[in-house]
């Protein structure tokens, strides 16, 4: 295996925190308190931060931030400070570092985080931040965002800022400069007399709608008497639009002569390219006489008894973080230590500096930590689970009963108990065709089919569409299957969910409407039935029937004697059928639940058989499958983690950003998001969300699944729901949900607009604003760059189509007007003018 070696040198020239002494400043933070504190750093001092401050940070100082509440309850400014008694803590230190703060100031920063985590007892989880790199945590906390000033920008009338993310980022940059803007962004230019907000073509319309809001705040009178300043909208490429005086005053700070805005494919090959998936790798530590060692042992995907409680290791997922686990029993020198060796392996390693760097206690892993292994064992946590499990046993499962008690709805994944309506079709290549049969419940694996169930509730009437994958089907059905989901869920206004399921991965509800009778035939519905109409089972199988209640029962046929695939068919239930005759065969580990599913999938008049008390009759039937009857042996349950949620971000390049916390506040009708619930995948999509969004649901959940590092199964449903049509099984996993929560919001277009009509009627601006086109929809080059060689052009440019790639300004100055009139040319014409141009 790798081994690495950290030295002296590979270290950050700091103070390491180990003299013993705990700054007085610290000594009243209390230790088993919800409570949130920040500190700046001052020389090796710390000053408290007064409230108002707080979400306000400066390039040229380091900071300490120092969040404590109930395990997966949100932290921040607002928390209530109180003593907790009878519920797990988790307690986090954040050391931020400004991009401009001395070596001196960040490695006392540093230490001063070992020194606060000393005092509480060496629990806390530590994380380095970087100015521009804040993690989704510390993000989490600042609900109306973060602002990023320069410590030296005090005096300046006129700044230039980028809004970015969710949170969002508000952050001033260096200068007034083009070389800043890029296509994706959202930029503020503020001056003593206006202030201008320029859209990037690529800008996604989250940070477009909080652009604009922070412009208002911005422009806003600040003491009385001052006269709110005017906000003046830009589009990408289209600044030549301006009315003339406002288009002086913009170019007295920004020459419009000297524009040059880098273009997606720019900032993808730049300082984005860090964001691709890295392959979780789990390191060892120890340390020898001089060197501490670093030992790989092994690639992802990683399991929680990797990890032994007298070791340190290293968890590298590459720019994404790196985390150092400490086992309980370690050293306190080694838990004090951690950040530090896990820096010199980010410097050994090459990684950027601002790589986040994590250090874990054992008995305080974060959730985001955990969810890094393929399996996770929550014992504080098992007590809470056994108790709804319990109860979950006794409930009944109808449609009022689940749209009430939500959190159960969300742990079961039912919105009913499946006695609503069914309709059925079977995939063809020449489209769907409905299945006239009354027998449901039966699948063929070479087969792709559409479900569309309808169930009534209290609050009225709803639907789902499945799509089901066989696993032998081939890839033409599986669009033809997708595709039909998806025109009947987009003709249906997207009302009803749209949920992805693959064969042997039903979902809950999904094999609660056939009332456990699901099984799941090899070959194709023609092979019983030439007309593939009428749902027929062949008149010969064995069945292996898994599952403990009706929700979870599913019956797949077993083909050959199982010699080369016997561990995919060992069971403790099985159906055996000969014309007929039928058996229900059990193992003498099968539970009394495990008989009685099996007993109701076989529906027909059958005879019990006990392992061991066969027939030979039985025996004559089964012929050479008797091998495959050995009994599965007891599992371990797993425990299932709390949900995360994740915010998408449909830019380039795109990413997801997980909401920590998180509540039905934390949704916005711009956002399109991923509800991870383990055993499936939701993606809601907002109602002013982007509609290339809402028609890629199915592969953004797919983009996430591959890119965790956990190394998840694709296979698992993706269930795809809209803003207003959420089922109680998404909205359970909320701490509250209200329907009327979004009554009133205002998009980005409309608060555009007002803001627009605003300072018309004042004679201050222009309506700037440009109706989005296919013109607009492509990266934008200068004239130099598409009238070079073709083989010089970027990768992204269709050399026939050049013209696409200018910018509107650009394009009315070489050919005298715009590019809706232009491709109302005859085609000879705009070949002329193209060839005239140089863009031929």
């Amino acid at each position: 295996m790798h081994i690495l070696e950290i030295g002296f040198s590979d270290y950050d020239d700091t103070d390491d925190g180990l003299q013993g002494i705990i700054d007085p400043m610290f000594r009243t933070v209390p230790k088993e308190n919800t409570t949130f504190l920040i500190w700046r750093v001052e020389n090796s001092s710390i000053v408290l931060l007064p409230k108002s401050q707080y979400g306000t940070f400066y390039d040229g100082d380091c900071y300490i931030i120092y969040a404590s509440s109930i395990y997966g309850h949100p932290a921040g400014p607002n928390v209530i400070k109180r003593d907790v008694k009878n519920a797990k803590m988790e307690s986090h230190i954040h050391f931020w570092l400004g991009a401009k703060a001395t070596p001196d100031s960040t490695g006392a920063a540093a230490y001063k985080a070992v020194e606060l985590d000393a005092h509480l007892g060496g629990s806390s989880v530590q994380h380095r931040e970087v100015q521009g790199h804040e993690s989704a945590r510390l993000k989490s906390y600042f609900k109306d965002g973060i602002k990023l000033f320069k410590s030296n920008g005090a005096d300046s009338k006129v700044r230039l800022y980028r809004v970015y993310g969710r949170c969002p980022v508000f952050s001033e940059l260096d200068d007034v400069s083009w070389q800043h803007f890029c296509s994706s962004g959202v930029f503020i230019l503020e001056t003593p007399d206006t202030i201008f907000i320029w859209i990037g073509r690529a800008a996604n319309t989250v940070e477009k709608l909080h652009g604009t809001k922070i412009a208002l705040k911005t422009g806003k009178a600040t003491s009385k008497g001052q006269i709110e300043r005017p906000i003046v909208f830009l589009n990408d490429g289209y600044e030549q639009t301006l009315r003339n005086d406002k288009k002086l005053l913009f170019q007295k700070y920004l020459n419009l002569q000297h524009r040059h805005v880098k273009t997606t494919e720019e900032e993808v090959n730049g300082k984005e390219k860090g964001e691709s998936k890295h392959s979780i790798r789990l390191y060892k530590c120890w340390h020898t006489a001089t060197k501490y060692r670093i030992e790989e042992i092994k690639p992802g995907p990683l399991l929680q008894s990797d990890l032994n409680s007298n070791e340190v290791y290293i968890l590298d997922n590459g720019v994404h973080g790196i985390w150092i686990w400490v086992g309980r029993k370690v050293s306190l020198k080694e838990r004090a230590e951690a950040i530090r060796n896990a820096r010199g392996f980010v410097k050994k390693k090459h990684y950027p500096s601002f790589t986040p760097v994590i250090r874990v206690p054992e008995d305080n892993a974060p959730l985001e930590f955990k969810t890094l292994f393929k399996t996770w064992k929550n014992s504080d946590m098992q007590a809470e689970a056994n108790a709804r499990v319990a109860k979950a046993a006794t409930t009944r499962f109808d449609a009022q009963t689940l749209h009430h008690a939500t959190w159960l709805s969300a742990q079961t994944q039912l919105v009913d108990d499946g006695t609503g309506v069914i309709k059925i079709w079977r995939v063809t290549t020449t489209g769907l065709v409905e299945i006239l049969s009354s027998v449901l419940g039966i699948f063929f694996n070479a087969d792709c089919y559409v479900v569309f169930y309808t169930y009534h509730h209290p609050e009225g009437e709803s639907s789902i569409i499945y799509y089901w994958i066989g696993s032998c089907s081939t890839p033409e059905l599986r669009k033809i299957a997708e595709k039909g989901a998806r025109e009947m869920h987009t003709k249906l206004d997207r009302i009803p969910m749209n949920v992805r399921v693959i064969q042997g991965k039903e979902p809950a509800h999904f094999l609660q409407i056939f009332k456990g009778r699901m099984i799941t035939f090899v070959g194709k519905a023609t092979d019983c039935d030439s007309s593939g109409m009428i749902l027929r089972s062949p008149s010969h199988y064995l069945v292996r029937v898994s599952g403990k209640f009706t929700r979870e029962a599913r019956g797949t046929e077993v083909v050959g004697d199982g010699r080369e695939k016997k561990l995919d068919h060992r069971g403790v239930c099985y159906i055996l059928r000969s014309g007929a005759r039928c058996w229900v065969w059990c193992a003498t580990n099968a539970t009394g639940d495990e008989r009685e599913v099996a007993k109701q999938m076989a529906s027909t008049e059958h005879v019990l058989i006990m392992q061991g008390k066969e027939k030979a009759d039985f025996w004559d039937a089964l012929g050479n499958k008797r091998t495959i009857l050995t009994a599965d042996p007891q599992r371990e349950t797993e425990d299932i983690l709390p949900a995360r949620l994740f915010y998408v971000s449909m830019g380039s390049p795109g990413y997801f950003e997980e909401i920590v916390s998180f509540s039905q506040a934390d949704l916005s009708p711009e956002y399109i998001v991923v509800l991870d619930a383990h055993c499936c995948v939701y993606v809601w999509t907002g109602a002013y969300s982007c509609t290339a969004g809402k028609d890629s649901a199915i592969n953004i959940a797919l983009k996430y699944l591959r890119s965790d590092p956990s190394g998840r199964d694709d296979s698992i449903p993706i269930m795809v729901l809209s803003q207003g049509s959420e089922t109680p099984t998404f909205t359970g996993f909320f701490p509250t949900w209200d329907r009327t929560l979004w009554t009133g919001h205002k998009s980005y277009e409309r608060v555009r607009r007002e803001l627009e009509g605003k300072f018309d009627s004042d004679g201050m601006t222009v309506n700037n604003n440009v109706e989005t086109s296919l013109f607009d929809q492509y990266d934008k080059y200068p004239l130099s760059v598409l009238r070079g060689p073709s083989d010089k052009l970027p990768s992204s440019i269709d050399p026939l189509l050049k013209e696409l790639y200018l910018t509107h300004d650009d394009f009315v100055s070489t050919f005298g007007v715009p590019y809706n009139q232009f491709k109302t040319l005859p085609i000879w014409k705009q070949k002329d003018f193209k060839k005239g141009a140089g863009l031929f």
